[in-house]
């Protein structure tokens, strides 16, 4: 994959290559500055999109080809899915190559994409045919909301505050409020604002801390 100024058309860097020559996903930085490669391998590499030079990787989450590649709004996390007969998503720190969390996966273990809600702090696990969608927590892995019972969804979008997500199902795009489907503990959280750690556990012994809690 060479790397091209789209003004003058002038290669400003590569050939681009990590495994084999194939490279089935790529994503840019929402600052445009790296650029993220999914190979068949299964293995994701970072690129300076300015010079080709790799910055980080190979990254590698199973064997499995990477069908999806998406970065967090504020450029820090990459969230990856990788194929197979359990597709599963793994999030990683873009700058450190620190596995963040996962695998996630849904209840029958597929995901063929990801969507981040607004702010990065939701993720949607959005599954093949006739498989749940779960929204998730992707600095924790812990599960949100969901699942929602769903047909044939192949993308999915956030909501500009996070409470909706838009699904193409079918074909159809249906939103869905996630508010129902909420953690109960992430509505009290914010509702009461910040709450330290040791009284939380007086309260809700045996239940982590959600985030908005924090």
């Amino acid at each position: 994959m060479q790397l091209s100024d789209l003004r003058t058309g002038r290669s400003i860097g590569g050939p681009v290559r990590g495994d084999s020559g194939q490279q089935p996903e790529m994503a840019f930085s929402p600052d445009g500055a790296r650029l993220a490669t999914g190979g068949a391998d299964g293995t994701v590499r970072l690129w300076d999109s300015r010079t080709g030079q790799l910055l980080l990787g190979p990254l590698k989450g199973n064997e499995y080809s990477v069908v999806d590649l998406l970065f967090s709004p504020d450029g820090k996390q990459l969230a990856v899915v990788n194929g197979g007969s359990r597709a599963i998503a793994w999030m990683w720190d873009v700058h450190s190559g620190r596995l963040i969390s996962g695998p996630l996966n849904s209840p029958e273990g597929m995901v063929s994409a990801v969507a981040f809600g607004p702010d990065g702090a939701l993720l949607a696990a959005i599954g093949g045919i006739n498989q749940p969608v779960l929204v998730w927590n992707p600095r924790n892995g812990a599960a949100v909301a969901g699942p929602l019972a769903v047909s044939t969804v192949t993308t999915g979008a956030f909501s500009p505050d996070g409470r909706t997500l838009a699904l193409n199902e079918d074909g159809v795009v249906r939103l869905w409020d996630l508010w129902p489907f909420r953690n109960p503990l992430t509505h009290l959280c914010q509702r009461v604002g910040s709450i330290s750690a040791e009284t939380w556990r007086d309260m809700v012994p045996g239940e982590p801390v959600p985030d908005p809690c924090r």
